[in-house]
């Protein structure tokens, strides 16, 4: 009854009407023993009017406070209780943003005399909406002494295997965004960049399971959005170094910012090393079922590598006024390092009889590396969200690789001793992109653009061989030289409007691209395809309260193939194994509907999500044996249905500690239409993430979970577990000296990977030993503070558009 009377009280209190999308929402506690604050009285006022309120009432039994607010615009909220001094705080809602997410407010006792207010609260490290779950590791210690891809196996919908092998929400076939950049040679190397950058210079990974119109149509599996900028606090300078190491890496960051009247500008910088104490081990068993020649192929390795990455960005913006906007961003990023391998391949034929034995040594050195250049205009006009923005981007990449092969021993005649390989693959990109938004009434907003992507990439190389190296010839089959252009027009428009506690939103976006490939080496024919693909999009949402609220959308995303498996060129890219691609592939189309409810409008909060997706022209990768060889060859015909279900649940068990978790569970179906061919399978995911305050102000944060295996078209993936733990301490006023100390996979040091392939006449095995247990001390301190990030246009650059053909993502997209 009590709660009752205080919702109608607080009901009755408020202006504001009850369809109001406009709202803020915050918890009272007391600053000094974290525990909630019932009762206290709240007024809100306009900011350009102190006098009149537009809303009153009293914090919940909880400490809660709720308010809905009569309009967008800027207002200040006042609190007051009996023996707490007066607390105020500014805040703003938007079209863009209605609902105001104070978090923890502190009140202070009169009697204490503390030089400021301390919040003991803070916002929560995983957030849940219907189409988005982001998670902040700003909130998270252990992001102190771990790199992005240790972090990526904390985040809901993300798995990431044995293999560091990425998906988002089971699939492969998804898109990652950095901070509004794409760069080719990072879609090429997601794993490797995100296991080499630290992840305190990330601030927020959102996953984007249900992306619009204006986004690029690529990524069945959705975006995951890695944004990097860094929050301040005051005017002024502020420099953030971190330093970090442990038994096989060590890291170094410094960022920077700073503000002089309409100018602001920041720079960051990072270095990661890896010196390659571990060794790894695998296995593959190839067996041949022939008939004529059946045979057993076995092949055992150890692995070893030492890599070096280096990181920096500039951001400057200048704001003349209100309407208008200049950005412009510079970026780069390079990384280098040496491979080790040693293996062993055995060959035996009827009988298990010896055919063929080859011991052989690689030692491989490579380089990589991007520079991008950003610049944006953004003109602003009367209207609040009516604007209209152009953006260019400028990336030139570079890939260099160079392999040492030598063969120690073999009964196979005419071997050859010895062998190196050499490639270099520069590229370039250009992106000019154009977006309008005009937010005609709360009934309706219109947003359009355009975009056009103009790729020009290289490869050339040669392979030298001899009796010794000392003595290395030109090899008779060299390397292909070619190169590879790709052109991208899109357009979209996409409408959306809200009535009452409805929300609607619908979208269509056109991509055509051309794709060719010109052969500078002779005996090779040249190839192009054009590919043409409309997308459309559509969801309806409904909103109990600002926080509580249901979604169902219909989204069609696709995944155009990517060069090397249209090229029908054979190449060999490891013993034995040959690929062939197929120049008559067109764009995989995929159709997925989704449903989903959120409610975190207490300290029990959930998200759950369910999916059903389906596509009947799948891209296959396929197996075949032609006499000893093995081929990997791509066709349109595969079909896949997949239902998921996800169930993410978080409760703030007080003002200092919180537990969240996260399942998943996937059934798959996959078939190839022209052969009798199929497999499918349940798959079950489960994370926990546990974080406390403690007191002597230090934090504990504890995170565990496990994948069971996947179902692939001829095969399957085997699971793993993982766990860890880091306590930080914090010193100075500000907190802002930080040491922290971390582990994980203690219990369980090395993963043990398995995959396995089959067909009609063979069966393939691997088993790989990977060590994944780390142990690190890291030190972070701050000086200065600065409240105003550097501005940026209100839509950047993402050509999320490239993809890769297995196992992870690219870089790029839309960043809304």
């Amino acid at each position: 009854m009590n709660g009752i009377l205080l919702s109608f009280a607080l009901a009755t209190a408020s202006v504001a009407a009850a369809a109001s999308p406009y709202c803020i929402q915050a918890n009272v506690l007391d600053a000094m023993t974290a525990e909630t604050l019932p009762g206290v009285t709240y007024t809100v006022f306009a900011a350009n009017d102190t006098l009149h309120s537009v809303a009153a009432g009293m914090t919940a039994t909880n400490g809660e406070l709720k308010v809905e607010l009569p309009s967008a615009g800027n207002y200040i909220l006042k609190l007051n209780l009996a023996g707490q001094k007066p607390l105020s705080t500014s805040f703003a809602v938007t079209e863009e943003k209605p609902v105001a997410m104070l978090g923890a407010l502190a009140m202070q006792s009169e009697g204490e005399a503390l030089d400021e207010v301390v919040i003991t609260g803070r916002r929560p490290v995983i957030e849940a909406t219907g189409d988005k779950v982001s998670y902040n590791l700003t909130e998270d210690p252990s992001t102190q002494t771990h790199t992005v891809l240790e972090m990526l196996r904390k985040v809901p919908m993300v798995t990431v295997d044995a293999q560091d092998n990425i998906m988002i929400n089971g699939q492969s076939n998804f898109k990652i965004y950095l901070n509004g950049k794409e760069d080719p040679m990072l879609s090429q190397n997601a794993s490797t960049i995100l296991k080499s950058l630290p992840a305190s210079a990330i601030k927020r990974i959102e996953v984007i399971m249900d992306p619009g119109a204006k986004y690029d149509a690529e990524g069945v599996g959705g975006i995951l959005n890695i944004i990097t900028e860094t929050q301040a606090s005051t005017d002024g300078q502020m420099a953030t170094l971190q330093l970090g190491a442990g038994p096989d890496n060590g890291n170094a960051s410094v960022y920077g910012i700073m503000k002089h009247n309409k100018v602001t500008a920041s720079v960051d910088v990072s270095y990661y090393r890896n010196f390659g104490n571990r060794t790894n081990d695998a296995s593959i068993i190839r067996k041949n079922f022939s008939a004529e020649n059946p045979s057993t192929i076995d092949q055992e390795s150890k692995m070893s590598d030492s890599n070096s990455f280096l990181q920096g960005d500039v951001h400057l913006s200048w704001e003349p006024n209100e309407k208008n906007l200049f950005t412009a961003s510079a970026s780069g990023y390079g990384g280098w390092g040496r491979q080790n391998f040693d293996g062993t391949s055995d060959i035996y034929g009827k009988g298990s009889a010896l055919l063929s034995h080859t011991a052989s040594r690689i030692r491989g050195k490579w380089s990589w590396g991007s520079v991008t250049a950003n610049t944006g205009y953004q003109h602003n006009f009367n209207a609040e969200g009516h604007n209209i923005i152009l953006s260019y981007q400028y990336v030139h990449g570079l890939d260099k690789n160079k392999q040492y092969n030598t063969t120690l021993e073999s009964n196979e005649p005419g071997y050859v001793p010895c062998m190196y390989d050499y490639t270099n693959s520069p590229s370039n990109e250009h992106t000019v992109q154009l977006d309008y938004t005009n937010p005609i009434s709360k009934y309706f907003t219109l947003e359009a653009g355009a975009k056009g992507i103009f790729r020009r990439n290289s490869s050339d190389g040669y392979t030298m061989n001899g009796p010794d190296w000392d003595n290395l010839v030109m090899a008779e089959h060299n390397d292909v030289d070619l190169k590879q252009n790709q052109d991208v027009a899109a357009g979209y428009a996409s409408y959306s409007g809200t009535f009452g506690k409805f929300g609607l939103k619908a979208g269509l976006r056109y991509e055509y691209t051309r794709m060719s490939v010109k052969f500078k080496t002779p005996g090779y024919d040249n190839f192009s395809t054009n590919l043409n693909d409309w997308v459309p999009n559509a969801s309806i949402s409904y909103s109990f309260t600002p926080m509580q609220n249901l979604y169902a959308s219909y989204q069609q995303r696709i995944r155009r193939p990517g060069v090397d498996e249209l090229n029908p060129h054979e190449s060999e890219y490891i013993n034995d194994f040959f690929q062939r691609g197929n120049p008559d592939l067109t764009s995989e189309k995929s159709h997925i509907v989704a449903l989903s409810y959120s409610n975190f409008s207490g300290k029990l909060g959930i998200n759950l999500r369910t999916s059903y997706s389906f596509s009947n022209n799948r891209i296959a990768t396929l197996q075949t044996v032609e006499g000893d060889k093995f081929f990997f060859t791509y066709a349109n015909v595969g079909s896949q249905k997949d239902w998921d279900i996800n169930a993410f649940v978080k409760y703030q068990i007080n003002g200092l500690m919180d537990v969240s978790g996260n399942v998943g569970l996937r059934y798959t179906n996959l078939r190839y239409k022209t052969q009798n061919m199929g497999n499918h399978g349940w798959n079950l995911s489960f994370n926990a993430n546990y974080n406390y305050s403690m007191p002597w102000n230090m934090k504990l944060n504890a995170y565990a979970g496990f994948f069971t295996k996947r179902y692939e078209l001829q095969g399957t993936q085997g699971g793993f577990d993982y766990h860890g733990i880091s306590i930080t301490k914090a010193f100075l006023q500000g907190d802002k000296l930080k040491i922290t100390l971390s582990g994980n996979n203690f219990a369980h040091p090395t993963v043990k990977g398995k995959m396995d392939t089959y067909g009609a006449d063979f069966r393939n095995t691997m088993r790989m030993n990977v060590a994944v247990w780390s142990v690190q001390l890291s030190v972070g301190i701050t000086l200065g503070s600065l409240q105003t990030n550097v501005s940026r246009v209100a839509k950047q650059i993402e050509n999320d558009d490239v993809q890769q053909s297995q196992g992870g993502g690219s870089m790029g997209g839309m960043n809304n």
